[in-house]
């Protein structure tokens, strides 16, 4: 099943006033963080996936093939992204893809979702494969709140269960790798789910952080978390409404996707 290759995301090009798509690409099978919303049992909802779907992961053939094939057929699909079903950049799969497309497709715009915690150290490789867009999962900026969302990180093979020193690790490797990529003239957009009670006092700090870089695009993502963090309460219609107004009193580019 190839559903998460299937799916395109539509977007504008403000100078032209014209709608593009955008293809993604699942290639990444492994994952390096335990979410707590999380159960690896369907498409990481951190790159904007829809968390109802298991996608099989393709191999870097299956994958050009496919987005070549795609391409031709639709000719408004523009970008191609990596994104899951695990994390991008945790899989050598995604820069065996991503040399493939400079070969065959070297007219797209080539983008990546990520966790943002091996960013830091891979800016400058996804800079040299022509990535001009990246999607980093950003959810709070405390590190009490990350230890709350986070059960364990992988770093350099070894694991760091939920402390302060995993929690201090995830935000400077992700504050860290976003300012690289703003300094390398990509394209930096924050996906942050809200979860009631768990980081919605974070929101705000998120989006202001991310301000001081550069950042000019936010998605608030609701679902229904599963994992530790199962029958959690989502947010109700007005609260995001609410929120999302709030947030764009920062970052104007606030969009919203609920997968409820």
């Amino acid at each position: 099943m190839l559903s998460q290759s299937d799916q395109k995301v539509c977007y504008a090009d403000e100078k032209l006033s014209t709608w593009f798509e955008e293809l993604s690409l699942p290639v990444a099978p492994l994952c390096n963080m335990m979410c707590n919303y999380c159960t690896k049992e369907k498409d990481c909802i951190n790159n904007g996936n829809n968390p109802a779907h298991l996608s099989r992961a393709m191999t870097p053939r299956q994958a050009v093939n496919w987005a070549y094939a795609s391409a031709k057929r639709n000719s408004r699909i523009k970008t191609i992204r990596i994104s899951g079903p695990g994390e991008p950049l945790y899989n050598s799969q995604t820069f065996e893809v991503l040399k493939r497309l400079n070969s065959c497709m070297p007219d797209y715009i080539y983008g990546i979702s990520t966790n943002g915690l091996l960013l830091d150290e891979l800016v400058k490789e996804l800079k040299e494969l022509n990535v001009q867009k990246v999607n980093v999962s950003l959810n709070a900026v405390s590190n009490l709140a990350l230890m709350k969302l986070y059960s364990r990180i992988i770093v350099n093979n070894e694991i760091i269960v939920n402390s302060e020193a995993m929690a201090t690790r995830i935000i400077e490797s992700q504050f860290n790798g976003m300012k690289k990529c703003m300094d390398s003239d990509m394209s930096v957009k924050v996906n942050t789910i809200y979860f009631p009670g768990i980081n919605d006092r974070e929101l705000l700090s998120v989006a202001s952080r991310c301000k001081e870089l550069g950042v000019k695009s936010m998605c608030l993502i609701i679902f229904n978390p599963r994992g530790k963090f199962k029958g959690l309460r989502i947010p109700n219609p007005t609260e995001i409404a609410f929120m999302r107004e709030e947030l764009k009193k920062i970052i104007k580019r606030v969009e919203v996707k609920s997968f409820v």
